[in-house]
């Protein structure tokens, strides 16, 4: 049995730097918790010592060097949304073995997005969660283009599926094969919204067309795929201190039957693969599309970096949470 406060985590880094945190940060993560407070979404104190804690607030901020502050915040809001319906609710749906209950939340929440102005009987309708969501529903309405707009829906379905897919799985008490973790980690990391969320801060409108090839969508992939083994990296020792089964090297263990050691090792020479890929990539791109790809490729590139940083210093990755017992 390994124990967890032993087991040394390599420090890991990417061959391009973090972008300077956004100047009003910590204001924005002070109306972030704010946000979360008017809205019921914490309802004690040791939830709001827990976001206060982990610095939610402060995560979108980190990836963007500037930008309009008011979209910078809706961005931050947006996060810790996203973070409420995963560690509240999906966690808790898993472990209680009740997959049925979470999609019956997701199909509202659908709904909610695509038609904030809408109004139906449900009882449910004025539930902290569902009324900040038609907040966030309305506002990026009001700021986001057309096309942006219709990215972000088609971003959090995506999100849905993995939570959906990740809170069966637990449900089951089973664990999919390699292939299938990473695909449905590519979903349940919740970073592609964040794309178009720096894009509509930054005041940029990038064309879908360009987005939408092949190699540009492999790009992406790359970029949300080191995010999420960042996330199993740092968050090691934490998954192993609380036995959480649905992790990289439960999945290595299970299918491989890799040692945690092993695992780590797996897990830390993916990230430097990906991270050369996703380099080498991005530089043909550079010269492929010289119109778009100069300003897109440094979006994913601050998300990236700016998500390590923050990460290493975040307890976000170290906590057990508030989740647990409530």
């Amino acid at each position: 049995m390994v124990d967890p406060h032993g087991l040394t985590i390599p420090d890991i880094s990417l061959p391009f730097s973090a972008c300077t945190p956004h100047p009003a940060a910590h204001e924005i993560d002070a109306g972030t918790v704010e946000w979360l407070l008017d809205f019921g979404l914490l309802q004690t104190a040791e939830q709001e010592r827990y976001f206060r804690a982990i610095g939610v607030g402060r995560w979108f901020p980190s990836l963007l060097p500037h930008g309009d502050v008011e979209r910078v915040l809706l961005g931050s809001q947006l996060t810790a949304w996203y973070t409420i319906l995963d560690d509240h609710f999906a966690e808790k749906h898993g472990r209680q073995g009740d997959a049925t209950s979470l999609l019956r939340q997701l199909v509202h929440c659908e709904d909610i997005a695509r038609l904030p102005d809408a109004r139906d009987d449900d009882d449910d309708d004025d539930a902290p969660l569902h009324r900040a969501l038609r907040d966030l529903s309305v506002r990026l309405r009001e700021i986001a283009a057309p096309e942006q707009a219709l990215r972000l829906q088609w971003h959090s379905l995506q999100y849905y599926l993995g939570i959906a897919a990740e809170t069966a799985y637990t449900a089951q008490g089973t664990l999919p094969g390699l292939a299938d973790y990473q695909r449905i980690r590519r979903l349940n990391s919740c970073i592609p919204p964040f794309f178009v969320m720096s894009e509509i801060a930054r005041g940029d409108r990038l064309p879908a067309g360009s987005l939408i090839r092949p190699d540009v969508q492999r790009l992406t992939a790359l970029a949300v795929d080191l995010v999420a083994v960042t996330n199993d990296i740092i968050g090691l020792p934490r998954d192993l201190e609380r036995g959480d089964t649905w992790t990289l090297c439960a999945v290595l263990a299970h299918h491989r039957g890799l040692s945690v050691e092993a695992s780590l090792e797996h897990m830390v020479a993916q990230f430097h693969r990906d991270a050369e890929a996703f380099s080498e990539l991005a530089d043909r791109l550079m010269l492929s599309d010289p119109e778009t790809m100069p300003r897109y490729i440094p979006i994913l590139q601050d998300l990236v970096a700016g998500h390590l940083a923050w990460t290493k210093d975040s307890p976000r990755y170290k906590l057990s949470g508030w989740q647990y017992g409530t």
